[in-house]
């Protein structure tokens, strides 16, 4: 197993392991080290099938199960392997197209403990665009003054699904089939479990206001504004079919790029890792 650094302390490339087969304990302690030191890790060349994707996902824990709203996307008999793209599993096309999830979003920051990673695999893939973005939120709370660091580290931002200012990309909620999803809070600032780094931690899916703050949307949308438009934050991944990229939703956001033609198509295995209450 090597590891490659593509962008210092952000991604990396990890070559000479099979994904199809079990990781051995000593690759797999490996690969947890260089994600902790590279939250979006790239495994080229790779040909799983929903049980190695799940096999390959307990390197880093339990798998997530999917939200009711997210159910029509999963694989038959299961309750974790889903597909994402711009058509569904049986070839039909998506109703948002390739506009699906291009908002920044940390996936299911509206749970009281969201998962802590996120896995995908290009199964098909068009001949160009079709890309997804990361944003470093280490790096984007480095990139804030200090008094304005400090005053964040003891504020608790207010999480819903879909109901930031970007929340429009997501599947619907209906009440009704998908049940009611109460109000979470989260520190705006929090501390990763296995480095110790702080991180953001908002997004404009799902975060829509900062507890006991009168005027909290100025103070949000100056946050989601600095994340959002800064692009020495990001990483574009361009997919090349039999891609596996793992990264680290307690400190990233992820977006769609909602660039490839839309006559062509865009289909990915996808796999959450559960996590635990931020703090």
């Amino acid at each position: 197993m090597e590891v490659t650094e593509r962008i210092e302390g952000f991604v990396g490339e990890v070559s000479g392991l099979d994904l199809s087969k079990t990781v051995e304990n000593n690759d797999a302690a490996a690969v947890r080290v260089a994600w902790a030191r590279a939250p979006v890790l790239i495994f080229p060349d790779q040909a799983l099938e929903p049980d190695s994707m799940l096999s390959f996902g307990s390197v880093f824990g339990e798998p997530q199960p999917e939200p009711p709203m997210n159910q029509t996307y999963l694989e038959e008999g299961a309750d974790a392997v889903s597909y994402v793209g711009n058509i569904n599993k049986d070839g039909s096309p998506y109703p948002f197209g390739n506009m699906r999830a291009t908002a920044w979003h940390s996936d299911q920051s509206y749970l009281e403990e969201p998962v802590s990673g996120g896995i995908l695999h290009a199964l098909k893939m068009p001949s160009r665009g079709g890309g997804t973005l990361f944003c470093n939120m280490y790096a984007a709370y480095r990139a804030l003054d200090l008094a304005l660091r400090e005053r964040l580290d003891q504020m608790i931002g207010l999480h819903g699904y879909n109901v930031g200012r970007r929340g429009e990309t997501g599947p619907p909620l209906d009440e009704g089939k998908h049940g009611i999803w109460p109000t979470v809070r989260h520190p705006i600032v929090r501390t990763h479990p296995v480095t110790g780094r702080k991180a953001l931690y908002v997004n404009p899916a799902h975060t829509f206001g900062i507890e006991g703050l009168d005027d909290d949307a100025a103070l949000l949308n100056e946050l989601l504004d600095h994340v959002e438009d800064e692009a020495r934050f990001f990483y574009y991944h361009h997919w090349t079919v039999g891609d596996v990229v793992v990264w680290d939703q307690r400190c990233l956001m992820h977006r769609g790029a909602g660039d490839a033609p839309t006559d062509e198509t865009r289909f990915l295995m996808r796999l959450k890792i559960a996590g635990d209450r931020p703090v």
